[in-house]
């Protein structure tokens, strides 16, 4: 989910028990169950912590010797590599393939990103669910570059 979602798992520690007010489980079971709980709870922040550090070294390692160097003079790379932070990392891979600033005229690159917007087509054996994931893929560039991307009339209730 981190890589496909770009979100960030929550993890909730669990409570002490409160002998007046926990009644599910009988006096002496309520610490052992808490015990546990925290235990199961330490060892899955431990699993994903090293698990979100090996997918940024992997993510990190199938870039180009370019690119690395590019995320190397990025001003906040340092402390994405300090904090292992995979989601801040996509993001600049991302700005950085679809970046057009001084490339070519601010315009241009505009008429360029909606055209490749609106051609977004169904391949003839993709899945709906695939092409809709692709189409807002690729809206989310767009808006990242541009800000929202919607019609001012239908937004305004204007017609």
């Amino acid at each position: 989910m981190l890589v496909k979602k770009s979100n960030e798992k929550i993890f909730t520690e669990p409570l002490p028990p409160r002998a007046a007010t926990d009644t599910t489980v009988p006096a002496p079971g309520r610490l052992e169950k808490y015990c546990t709980e925290l235990m199961i709870y330490h060892k899955d922040m431990k699993a994903y912590t090293e698990q979100k550090a090996n997918v940024f070294v992997v993510i990190l390692g199938q870039c180009s010797s370019e690119v690395k160097n590019k995320l190397v003079n990025n001003v906040g790379f340092e402390a994405l590599k300090d904090s292992d932070d995979v989601v801040g990392l996509l993001k600049m891979l991302k700005e950085m393939a679809f970046s057009t600033s001084g490339v070519q005229h601010p315009y241009g690159a505009l008429q360029n990103v909606l055209r490749r917007l609106t051609a977004v087509n169904q391949g003839p054996s993709e899945s709906v669910s695939n092409y809709h994931k692709r189409f807002l893929a690729t809206t989310k560039v767009v808006e990242a570059q541009w800000g929202q991307f919607y019609p001012v009339k239908l937004t305004t209730g204007a017609g």
